[in-house]
């Protein structure tokens, strides 16, 4: 027997031995996942991160071409907290875990959820004297907390969104609307990388696009607004500043931040227009654009205005805005020119 013969049989019997293997995995993982215990704790696993109980039409697996699950017309609620439904979500395992009748999450697709955050409505608080200052350790220890959190349970996880909506609501009213929202989240090692895009009633278009390392805490990342009508957001935020009547404005802004200590960016406001009132006085400002250098520490916060045109009033200016906690000073510094 030839020699290329001899190979050819070994290789069609090695072929013949890995394909029975894989189409063996195959059935023995559609078993165990048919198995009521083996959904049951997909169920669970699904409940626990929506953070309430989950209900579903049915849960199929299919394993071509590769072994997932389909989980069709989901529905989750907590009360006064938030509340949705989703046609499908699509659960892609680790498959070694499943070979041992484990079920550990590798991907999930979330295909056309519509949910419904509720917000508490906003109640008017007695000032206080002894008012603390923002601090960049409380607001480091929030966010630590959370990656915390992400690192234990959700590192290596894959997830993606398609065609979603997300509607932020008070007991008054529909405050954000986020219309064919997409996103693709992934946590593969120690950084969370994320990208996300949507349409809104505040903004035409919101891209959203960055990545943060859970360990170090260093983070960079880029927002984009197109169309931005920030005066929304300002009826929930200060109900009783009527200040900005209406706004309009395309915002680019890209950041860095060092161990969250230390948060560095860059703003850029391009095609603005803001409408000012007070009583039934009206002054519009309307801009070409606005390019300033951000910088935010414990200690200090600076705004350098490298420039500013406006198309009326007809000014450009450019300057800087320091704030430095250490010795109680603010420097401001404006040139301009008409």
């Amino acid at each position: 027997m030839s020699r290329l013969k001899k190979f050819s049989i070994w290789l069609s019997v090695s072929l013949g031995i890995v394909l029975t293997l894989i189409a063996l995995a195959f059935f023995i993982t559609s078993k165990l996942v048919q198995k009521d215990s083996v959904k049951e704790k997909i169920h669970s696993l699904i409940s626990k991160k929506a953070g309430g109980e989950v209900s579903y039409d049915s849960m199929n697996f299919y394993f071509f071409y590769w072994p997932h699950v389909v989980i069709k017309n989901s529905e989750f609620s907590v009360p006064q907290k938030f509340n949705g439904r989703v046609d499908s979500i699509v659960v892609y395992p680790k498959m070694l875990p499943l070979l041992y009748g484990n079920f550990e999450l590798s991907t999930l697709r979330f295909y056309k959820p519509d949910i419904t955050i509720i917000l508490p409505d906003r109640f008017d608080e007695p000032e206080s004297e002894e008012k603390e200052a923002f601090s960049f350790d409380e607001y480091k220890e929030h966010i630590v907390n959370i990656l915390k959190r992400l690192n234990s349970n959700e590192k290596g996880l894959d997830a993606q969104i398609e065609n979603g909506k997300l509607l932020f609501t008070n007991s008054k009213e529909n405050l954000l609307s986020l219309e064919n929202f997409n996103a693709v989240i992934s946590f593969p090692n120690d950084t969370l990388s994320y990208k996300i895009n949507s349409n809104s009633n505040i903004s035409q278009s919101i891209l959203l696009n960055g990545s943060i390392n859970t360990k170090s805490y260093d983070a960079k990342g880029q927002i984009n607004l197109s169309g931005f009508k920030p005066h929304m957001l300002m009826e929930y935020v200060l109900p009783d500043n009527d200040l900005i009547s209406e706004s309009k404005i395309d915002m680019d802004l890209n950041y860095k931040s060092q161990q969250l200590k230390v948060l560095q960016g860059n703003l850029t406001l391009t095609n603005f227009k803001l409408a000012l009132s007070k009583g039934d006085k009206e002054f519009k400002i309307s801009g070409k654009e606005i390019d300033t250098d951000l910088y935010f520490d414990e200690n200090k916060s600076v705004f350098t205005l490298n420039n500013a045109e406006f198309a009326y009033p007809d000014i450009k200016a450019s300057g800087e805005h320091n704030i430095d906690k250490t010795n109680n000073k603010i420097n401001l510094n404006l040139r301009g020119t008409d």
